[in-house]
């Protein structure tokens, strides 16, 4: 549940966590985690949605980029030519309907190479 604090202050909290590595090999981005998000003035409407992410490529040649793609629209993208794990972080503000919404993680990367995600957080705020 989330409390209200003061007049114009949500608390923040951890709406969905994971940490199970994916990898592509695409040049065109792929599903790679997908997740069913709730707006419901019974339990939360958000107002922004924050992402920390995780992402690399397997040559540091060849770039991997990771897309947040939110009801089929991407709205946040990351690139990459690290071959160590990246933290990634960013926020969208969201004015939904009530009801379900899809959150998807999508992986691409240069031809040749492999690109991966391990960390996939979503905070409501």
């Amino acid at each position: 549940m989330v409390r209200k604090l003061g007049y114009t202050h949500w608390e923040t909290f951890i709406y969905h966590g994971d940490e199970i590595e994916v990898s592509s090999v695409s040049a065109t981005y792929e599903t790679e985690k997908t997740l069913s998000c709730l707006s419901s003035q019974q339990v939360v409407v958000p107002e922004k949605i924050k992402f920390a992410v995780t992402i690399k490529t397997s040559d540091a040649s060849k770039k991997a980029s990771l897309g947040i793609y939110v009801d089929g629209e991407l709205e946040l993208e990351w690139e990459t030519n690290s071959t160590d794990y990246a933290l990634k972080t960013g926020t969208i503000d969201v004015s939904w309907t009530e009801g379900l919404h899809t959150m998807e993680a999508k992986l691409k990367v240069e031809a040749g190479g492999t690109a991966y995600n391990q960390l996939f957080e979503i905070y409501y705020s």
